[in-house]
């Protein structure tokens, strides 16, 4: 089989842990009351209040969360969008599986996420080899950032110190790239799929990975990476 080299564009979506209970979402919240809180009142009323909002914040803990959405686009091809429309840890494998024909022997694929090495990248890491996928896992490892397959458009924003703010509407904005498309945003996710609006999600995917590329192709322009 003939060997060949190319570039991927991801991005993910995610949920929140959906099999935590009540109970679940209670004691998350009062290890997460904040110190200055002593009394037993203010701390149970802190609870009462913050209880979802903390259990929403799983949806960027790849160890608590799920997989709702994978978007990928393989060099300037169109983007393809895989869903997991309920939510399940089934759906979710399914989702990673549709990852595996860009790793192996015959292909070298240099993966492209916007803040990736902190989250897109972790939770294709993490929740591969909780499903069993090691080799799909392995493929999203590096030890070392600056030299590897996975590249994060963010990183390269802010080198040399690879630290630092960037969101991808903010680079869309200094490029003049337009965002019209976008019907939501990110933070709209989980609300939209509880909804049952999953065309607006749908959507967001498509031209956030569409985005992204664009914002790599000027990064290569600029002799920024490869």
């Amino acid at each position: 089989m003939r060997h060949r080299t190319q570039t991927v564009f991801l991005d993910l979506e995610t949920l929140p842990a959906l099999d935590w209970t009540d109970g679940d979402k209670a004691r998350a919240a009062r290890k997460a009351v904040p110190g200055n809180y002593t009394k037993p009142d203010s701390i149970e009323k802190w609870i009462a209040e913050n209880a979802d909002d903390v259990w929403r914040r799983t949806a960027i803990d790849p160890t608590r969360g799920r997989i709702l959405a994978i978007g990928l686009a393989v060099d300037d091809g169109p983007v393809a969008t895989h869903y997991n429309e309920g939510g399940t840890l089934e759906g979710e494998r399914t989702l990673l599986e549709a990852l595996l024909p860009h790793i192996g022997d015959n292909v070298s694929t240099t993966w492209v996420g916007h803040n990736a090495m902190a989250f897109d990248f972790k939770w294709v890491k993490r929740r591969s080899a909780k499903h069993g996928l090691y080799d799909l896992s392995g493929a999203f490892h590096v030890a070392k950032p600056w030299e590897s397959h996975l590249v994060d458009t963010l990183a390269v924003w802010n080198a040399p110190d690879r630290t630092g703010a960037g969101s991808m509407d903010a680079l869309c904005e200094f490029f003049n790239i337009s965002r019209a498309d976008n019907p939501i945003t990110g933070a709209e996710v989980f609300d939209r799929w509880a909804a049952g609006d999953h065309e607006a999600i749908i959507a967001h995917l498509v031209d956030d990975v569409a985005r992204l590329r664009d914002v790599y192709r000027i990064m290569q322009r600029c002799g920024w990476c490869s």
